[in-house]
């Protein structure tokens, strides 16, 4: 049901059915759908963001998270005045806006606005700012990671090439939604810092705060520390947070650093379930179509042949909910073996149906049918 809709009724007709084929008759009455409820007149909130990173000579990145899906508008400029503006068509919850052509060296504020998918909105965040880099840094990355619920994990926060820069310390702070992510500790084992030793760190709530250093300079690009997180068992599948850098610094600030957010998306570990189905239904002497759904968007694969053995195969690799095969070429008045299968985005299942048998007609077919007819209101029509 679509989001603007409510309050109003809808007929549902059956545009065709049969019965093997044709018989028995079948006599079709339709439907109809009430649906009721009251508009949504809410507008998308902000549950992360909006922040700026990827910030360099001349480009950055505008990224946050909005609690429903809500398209996005940003402006910016060197003043609250704005002047420039990008907008983003999809729908989405989470968004990222690239800003290119900047200005070396130079203060920028930045509006965000986002309306949801019935127009409700804007929802805003005024005047975010930022300063362009004075000169060419060092990218420094969190990656984007996907883990079930109730785990443990490692994340790598990764440096560009750092040889003849002269960096003997870095500060690092970094958040992240504490409803669904806890930090544990951090450790500097296998990583470019490792000569300076372990690093000091303090853990809050959705944050944590990283002071390392040494005698030593550092060289080369790669791992510059290791932070360990337990995603909550609570985290739901499918829920993201961002990781983003709330300040970073390579000595006292040079080299500068181009700092890159990372995000945590809760793996789906859940296999699909078929709701309904496999039915068989047009058969005909050379054909048969199988018809099946599941709960969640998934694969589909069909199996079939002479015996439980199968040795032919259809699939599609387009995630749906619903799912028809057509079978053609069958040899008539035969029994076949099938069985039909569906995973999902992330691999989970295959959720399988036992192995089922249907038998195509023998004989010829004939095909009864009734012309579309157009007549004046009181008028007969024989057909």
């Amino acid at each position: 049901i679509k989001n603007d809709v409510f309050n109003s009724e809808t007929e549902i007709r059956c545009a065709q059915f049969f019965f093997n084929n044709g018989w028995p008759e079948v006599t079709t009455k339709s439907g109809t759908i009430n649906i009721t409820g009251n508009p949504d007149i809410q507008s998308p909130k902000f549950i992360f963001g909006p922040i700026v990173d990827k910030i360099s000579t001349n480009t950055a990145r505008i990224i946050w998270q909005t609690d429903e899906p809500s398209n996005g508008q940003v402006e910016f400029g060197q003043s609250t005045s704005y002047g420039k503006q990008i907008n983003q068509a999809e729908f989405s919850t989470f968004h990222s806006i690239n800003l290119d052509g900047l200005a070396t060296g130079t203060n920028y504020h930045v509006q965000v606005n986002v309306f949801d998918e019935t127009e409700n909105g804007p929802t805003s965040r005024q005047d975010i700012s930022f300063q362009t880099l004075a000169e060419n840094g060092v990218v420094v990355s969190l990656p984007t990671v996907l883990q079930p619920s109730g785990s443990n994990f490692q994340l790598s926060i990764n440096s560009g090439n750092l040889s003849g820069l002269q960096v003997y310390s870095a500060y690092i702070v970094l958040s992240f939604d504490e409803s669904l992510l806890t930090a544990t500790s951090a450790t500097s084992s296998g990583t470019l810092s490792s000569g300076w030793g372990n690093p000091v760190y303090t853990i809050t709530p959705g944050r944590i705060v990283i002071a390392m250093g040494g005698v030593s300079t550092l060289s080369n690009s790669g791992s510059l520390v290791k932070i360990n997180f337990t995603v909550n068992s609570s985290a739901q599948e499918g829920a993201l947070t961002l990781i983003s850098f709330e300040q970073f610094t390579f000595n006292e600030g040079k080299p500068a650093a181009i700092l890159e957010s990372g995000s945590l998306t809760i793996k789906d570990t859940t296999d699909p379930i078929i709701e309904k189905g496999p039915v068989v239904f047009g058969v005909t002497p050379n054909s048969a179509t199988i018809l099946w759904s599941t709960n969640e968007p998934t694969t589909a694969r069909l199996q079939y042949g002479l015996t439980s053995s199968y040795g032919e195969e259809k699939q599609s690799g387009q995630l749906a909910t619903g799912h028809m095969m057509v079978l053609s070429a069958l040899d008539e008045n035969t029994e076949y073996h099938f069985v039909i299968s569906s995973s999902d985005a992330s691999g989970n299942g295959p959720a399988k149906s036992s192995d089922m048998v249907f038998a195509t007609s023998g004989g010829q077919v004939v095909l009864m049918s009734l012309p579309a007819v157009a007549e004046s209101p009181g008028s007969t029509v024989n057909v």
